[in-house]
């Protein structure tokens, strides 16, 4: 387990004034996530590591509780045996060329866009040269005449959720999905579009030093920062040393006596209130 770093900082401060606002997008990606899961029917769900908060990445529905195979997909148990799921669905990864620069695409019934867009030398990887010949108009391949006809253009990565048990036919409009097909597309797609605050957004914004780990932030599921709020403080423990000038640095003993003391006056409170 690396080194951990306990600090201190003033909610008055530059920096508090920040971290508030981190923590309220956070509040709303949390209750984003809640509201899925409880949609779901789900009795828990659990998050991505690499998410300080938001997201879904697999539900479970409670001990001896199996969901409809044909809209959820087994992951296998966690580590007290309870079962994981997933929606039932496949993703197929696709770029789009914008008809124009400032065309922004909306997301549809089974297409997720990111909200990114590249250059046709950022996605020409992506695809062989024979697939951009065609979309540029071109019998054959000719590297040249493809960059001079689209090489300007903007493009725009998406995800499509399908799944294997439906074929799309372009020809045939009225072929839709059934029911169970279209609601396990519906839950993918709801929580693939559920906002994600990444746990390297609470690095960045306190100034995190990852020289020691060659400039990248090594994330596992015990090094995600903790903290807390007590009187006109917050506290905090992270896996690198930051440079905020807000921050000060405190000791281990510190920190646990104030998260203590802190706990220790939310149920005092809770208890007045019930």
């Amino acid at each position: 387990m690396k080194q951990r770093h306990y600090y201190r900082f003033d909610i008055l401060s530059t920096l508090g004034g920040k971290f508030k606002a981190f923590w309220k997008s956070c509040e709303d990606a949390e209750r984003a996530a809640d509201i899925w899961a409880d949609k779901a029917g789900a009795k828990t769900y659990y998050s991505s590591p690499s998410a300080f908060a938001g997201g879904v990445q697999c539900v479970s529905f409670g001990e001896n509780i199996v969901p409809d195979n044909r809209i959820w997909r087994s992951l296998g148990p966690d580590m007290d045996g309870i079962e994981q799921f997933e929606p039932l669905c496949e993703h197929q990864r696709g770029v789009m060329m914008l008809p124009r620069k400032t065309f922004k695409p909306s997301n549809t019934n089974t297409r997720i866009f990111s909200e990114r867009l590249n250059s046709w030398k950022e996605v020409k990887q992506l695809y062989p040269m024979e697939h951009w010949a065609r979309l540029a108009g071109l019998k054959k391949v000719d590297e040249k005449e493809i960059e001079k006809r689209i090489g300007d253009e903007s493009f725009v990565q998406f995800i499509e959720i399908c799944r294997e048990d439906f074929i799309p036919d372009p020809s045939n409009k009225r072929k839709k999905m059934n029911h169970i097909q279209r609601t396990a597309v519906d839950l993918e797609r709801t929580r693939m579009a559920l906002p994600i605050v990444p746990v390297q957004a609470i690095y960045h914004l306190l100034q995190a030093d990852t020289s020691v780990t060659g400039n990248k932030i090594v994330i596992t599921q015990d090094s995600t920062p903790t903290f807390f709020k007590t009187g006109r403080r917050f506290y905090i423990a992270i896996d690198y040393p930051c440079t905020d000038s807000c921050l000060e640095e405190v000791t281990k003993k510190e920190y646990d006596a104030s998260e203590q003391a802190a706990l220790e006056k939310m149920n005092k409170n809770k208890g007045k209130k019930a």
